[in-house]
C-alpha cells in the first residue's frame, strides 16, 4: 500500500508502483463479491416484482372473462358470438366485453368501428351477427 510522506500526497509514479505491485502479487484491487451479490439480489427482486404484477394482470383478466361468460351463459350466447364480442372489445380497447352488453347503441358503435377495417363480406357477416346478438341482449 502507498503511505503518504510528511504532508504530501503520493506522486503519480508511487501510485502506479502501488497498482503494479498489487497486480503482480495477485491481490484484488476491489472486492467485487458484495457488489455482485447486490446486483444479483436486485435482479431477483425485479424478476419477482414483474412476476407478481404479471400474475395480478392475468387474474384480473380471468375474473373479467369469468363474469362475461356467466352473463353470456345466462343469455345463451354461442361461443362464436362471445369470441366476436371479445375481439370487438380488444380492438376498441375496452376493459371488458361486458361493456358491449350494456346498451344497444354502445354495441352498434363499437361493432361499426371494428368493421371498418374488414372486407365487405366479413363486415356483412359481423353486422348480421351483431344484429342477432342485439335481439338476444336487448329484446
Amino acid at each position: 500500500m502507498i503511505i503518504a510522506q510528511a504532508g504530501r500526497g503520493p506522486t503519480g509514479a508511487e501510485v502506479l508502483d502501488g497498482i503494479s505491485r498489487t497486480i503482480r502479487e495477485g491481490h484484488d484491487m476491489f472486492n467485487v463479491g458484495p457488489i455482485v451479490t447486490i446486483i444479483v439480489g436486485l435482479i431477483v427482486m425485479a424478476a419477482a416484482l414483474w412476476l407478481y404484477r404479471w400474475a395480478r394482470r392475468q387474474n384480473a383478466r380471468a375474473v373479467k372473462l369469468n363474469f362475461f361468460n356467466e352473463i353470456a351463459d345466462t343469455i345463451g350466447l354461442r361461443a362464436g358470438d362471445r369470441a366476436l364480442l371479445i375481439d370487438i372489445a380488444r380492438y376498441e380497447g375496452l376493459r371488458t366485453p361486458v361493456t358491449l352488453m350494456v346498451c344497444s347503441s354502445t354495441l352498434s358503435h363499437h361493432a361499426e368501428s371494428y368493421s371498418r377495417n374488414l372486407s365487405r363480406r366479413r363486415c356483412r357477416a359481423v353486422s348480421t351477427r351483431v344484429e342477432s346478438m342485439q335481439t338476444k341482449l336487448f329484446a
